[in-house]
């Protein structure tokens, strides 16, 4: 008899005389089913880590430098232990980071990202990694792949080490199933990716014009507001910056001398501290030549 050309699926040929119709229906019927059931297993699944190839840097992190315990290096990765370097090489699509001997890396995975089921965490590289419920006992670290099971009930923490000596780590991905398939953004091209870290944690550098505007409620103290670029996680609570400056067109820009943070996750106020403003005059807000503002909502 026969077969399909793709799959080699035996049918009647157009002379034949079909005995057992139903039976011969319900065979190919059956290898259908279990082809593109398999084929759909196999097919490339959407990845729950972002950043896992270390692409988005906001903060500029330098290679080698030292991240202390909880301190952010690049977006959504912070060091899990007291004293954590990353060595790197930079390349357009990513790269490989080399942790240092008893560093740590770590990324909270939010709770509505990861439904209760099973899930495979896979990377390339030396380091070992671990994933477990947040609020749940850590287990042991292992090599690539790790399965998982979810609660849904909790954030997820994953987590790499670099036990007894420096290891390599990239390509992080974390996807529903128990079989890993290839790497992926978590937001499926760079941009969909810097926009995804922006949900957290979102920063501009030095010189940019006109952030925002507000008014002077004082000599010594202005309100700016901020639209932010993407909507963030929750509404931001750490405020990071340097050499942030407000000017009225008039006079000098002045310096921030410090601030915090207010409003929401789609917009912010910044009340910063200055001297010799102008009451109820307006003022922009910019960086300096050398200055930075990063707003923050991580987990």
């Amino acid at each position: 008899m026969p077969t399909t050309t793709n799959y080699g699926w035996t049918t009647p040929a157009d002379t034949d005389l079909v005995k057992d119709g139903a039976l011969a229906i319900r065979t190919l019927g059956s290898a259908i089913d279990t082809t593109v059931y398999n084929n759909s297993q196999s097919a490339i699944k959407p990845n729950l880590i972002i950043n896992g190839n270390f692409t988005i840097n906001q903060r500029s992190y330098v290679s080698a430098a030292n991240l202390a315990s909880g301190s952010y290096g690049f977006d959504r990765w912070k060091s899990n232990f007291t004293n954590t370097t990353l060595t790197y090489t930079s390349a357009p699509a990513g790269q490989s980071v080399t942790i240092n001997s008893g560093g740590g890396l770590q990324q909270i995975v939010e709770q509505a990202n990861v439904p209760a089921g099973t899930y495979v965490l896979s990377w390339s590289g030396t380091a070992t990694g671990r994933i477990y419920n947040v609020g749940a006992t850590p287990p042991s670290y292992a090599a690539s792949p790790i399965t998982f099971t979810a609660d849904g009930l909790a954030n997820v923490t994953v987590e790499f080490t670099a036990s007894g000596s420096t290891k390599t780590l990239s390509k992080v991905k974390l996807e529903l199933g128990t079989s890993a398939t290839a790497f992926v953004y978590a937001g499926n091209t760079i941009d969909g990716e810097l926009a995804a870290c922006q949900r957290y944690y979102w920063r501009v550098g030095a010189s940019t014009s006109a952030l925002g505007q507000g008014m002077a409620q004082a000599t010594t103290g202005s309100d700016q507001f901020i639209t932010l670029k993407v909507t963030m996680r929750a509404t931001p609570t750490t405020l990071d910056f340097a050499d942030l400056l407000i000017g009225d067109g008039i006079s000098a820009a002045v310096a921030f001398t410090s601030a915090t943070i207010f409003g929401g996750a789609n917009a912010v106020g910044i009340n910063g501290s200055a001297s010799g403003l102008t009451q109820y005059r307006v003022y922009s807000l910019r960086t300096g030549a050398s200055g930075y503002l990063g707003i923050g909502a991580e987990l």
